[in-house]
């Protein structure tokens, strides 16, 4: 077995766990934390790669078993609805409705009744809104088995394991999620202040760390940091502070695209990289270390390498 099938059969391994863990605790509290340490990922590192394969978010996955184990005994029983609500992990029956009649575009009653007559019609398969089709015949009841794609038809990616120096910064925050107007605003104020203090020059690097993923933290909450080496003798002030970003390996991908395509940037190096890769994310933050920007750039495009934080598997 190749070095990269081995890596990816663990990471297959890791997050069939957790798949396996929410069909075993389906009425448990599933949330971020008790998921990822199912799979020994960190919160924030799990939710990229759990998306990444299984194209959808745990939340998603977790509502949606929910909801299609609901659908079984529906159909294969008589039971209350309010019963299998709760025995599916629903906090109210109130909640299990919306829900239902948002996923399968009927209420929880109107499948029971008519049902059988809209799965024949669909040769016993029903497409959701989400797009995701179910197969009635699945036996909810056990465990839900998950085919992952293998490494056949994977795009090849151009990826370096690079070894980084701490290095000391000068920063400046945003806490209001990732406008590109506002993030730009930030720049600004940072080198006004760098210009003003001798700190940009050819050897300056110019470096962004944003610490939240926003399909987990609420899009206004999201963090940045613009960031710039400095020299030692210098110590940031008017609204300026430091930090030491953390040296050590880092996976390094070189992106070319505008603002809004950086999210598949992350997403092809946890999804297609990373599985393949020998090696899992480590805890420190994930930052992207700018070469050129939009306004520089004759296409408008961002020319950056996107460098998460790895050790070994």
């Amino acid at each position: 077995m190749k070095n990269s099938d081995k890596s990816f059969e663990e990471y297959r391994s890791r997050i069939q766990k957790v798949v396996k863990f929410v069909n075993e605790n389906i009425t448990e509290n599933l949330d971020l934390n008790s998921l990822s340490s199912e799979a020994f990922f960190s919160p924030f590192h799990f939710h990229r790669i759990f998306s990444s394969l299984l194209k959808e978010t745990p939340q998603d996955f977790v509502k949606r078993v929910r909801l299609e184990r609901a659908a079984n005994i529906l159909k294969n029983t008589k039971r209350p609805i309010t019963d299998i609500a709760f025995d599916c992990g629903f906090s109210s029956s109130a909640v299990f409705s919306r829900a239902f009649k948002s996923h399968f575009s009927m209420s929880a009653s109107e499948f029971r009744k008519n049902g059988d007559a809209i799965i024949n019609s669909k040769n016993g398969k029903i497409e959701s809104k989400q797009g995701k089709v179910w197969d009635i015949s699945q036996d909810y009841f056990g465990n839900v088995i998950y085919n992952f794609q293998t490494n056949e038809g994977r795009t090849e990616m151009k990826v370096e394991v690079k070894e980084f120096s701490d290095m000391r910064v000068a920063f400046v925050s945003w806490h209001g999620g990732y406008k590109h107007e506002k993030i730009k605003e930030t720049w600004d104020k940072l080198c006004s202040w760098g210009g003003a203090n001798g700190q940009l020059g050819p050897d300056t690097k110019f470096i962004g760390i944003s610490y939240d993923n926003p399909e987990i933290t609420p899009e206004d909450k999201c963090r940045y940091d613009a960031c710039i080496t400095i020299s030692e003798d210098i110590k940031p002030s008017d609204g300026v502070d430091e930090l030491v970003i953390k040296g050590g390996k880092y996976a390094v991908y070189r992106f070319e695209g505008t603002h809004l395509e950086i999210k598949n940037g992350y997403k092809a190096l946890y999804g297609e990289w990373l599985p393949n890769s020998g090696f899992e994310p480590a805890d420190n933050p994930c930052f992207e270390l700018y070469h050129k920007g939009p306004e520089e750039e004759p296409q408008g495009l961002f020319i950056m390498d996107i460098c998460v934080p790895v050790k070994p598997l």
